[in-house]
């Protein structure tokens, strides 16, 4: 979706486009943390109930899973993504009170998104 579609829903649902995306990546993490919820409960059962396998040799068996799992984890992206919009929103609050600044004092500033030179994506 493009960025001026994703600002027109978002603003249906009465957010901001950061606030949205940010809800967009939380529902994300949350169902991918669901399943692998499920996925670890599952093989966990599996392994230590209907095997004879030690403790010792299963928790290797997970250590090596871990670090096969690790390097196409999206949890780098998640990060990325999530500071990304922590910046954004930053900017957006530190405008607001530049703005109410301002206002205090008599001048009006554009906010964020409200200047000329901003391109749509």
């Amino acid at each position: 979706m493009k960025r001026r579609a994703r600002k027109k829903s978002a603003r249906k649902a009465g957010l901001s486009l950061e606030e949205a995306e940010l809800v967009d990546l939380l529902e994300e993490v949350i169902e991918r943390f669901r399943m692998l919820e499920v996925l670890a409960f599952a093989n966990n059962f599996l392994i230590s109930d209907r095997t004879s396998i030690p403790k010792e040799e299963r928790e290797k068996i997970f250590r090596a899973a871990l670090r096969a799992v690790e390097p196409e984890s999206p949890v780098e992206e998640w990060k990325e993504r999530l500071g990304r919009l922590k910046g954004e929103i930053l900017e957006k609050k530190r405008a607001i009170r530049r703005e109410k600044k301002k206002e205090s004092q008599g001048k009006a500033a554009p906010l964020p998104g409200e200047g000329a030179g901003e391109e749509e994506a």
